[in-house]
């Protein structure tokens, strides 16, 4: 699959998705019950390993916004300013 990312530039992309399970590991019925996942690298084996891979994001994904409640709000475009915030947000989260 390819998705267009400018005007004349496109990335090469590959959907995996698998059916979503229940907590006790057996999977739920319905055609809405599925996991999707876009990766750009090539899918080779089982899927669930990516599916593991791309969990792991998530819990980096979760820290970040439980981070972002301590930032600073600004509009500034200054890289050392936003960093500064970004960084004393994360020690406020430590805390």
């Amino acid at each position: 699959m390819r998705f267009q990312i400018g005007e004349n530039e496109w990335h090469e992309t590959h959907l995996l998705y698998l059916p979503k399970r229940n907590f006790g590991g057996e999977i739920e019925e319905g055609h809405e019950r599925y996991v999707v996942f876009m990766s750009s690298e090539p899918v080779s084996g089982p899927v669930e390993g990516y599916v593991n891979l791309y969990s792991d994001r998530q819990e980096i994904e979760v820290g970040y916004k439980q981070v972002k409640r301590f930032m600073a709000k600004t509009t500034s475009k200054n890289f050392i300013l936003r960093f500064f915030y970004f960084a004393f947000a994360c020690l406020l989260y430590s805390l």
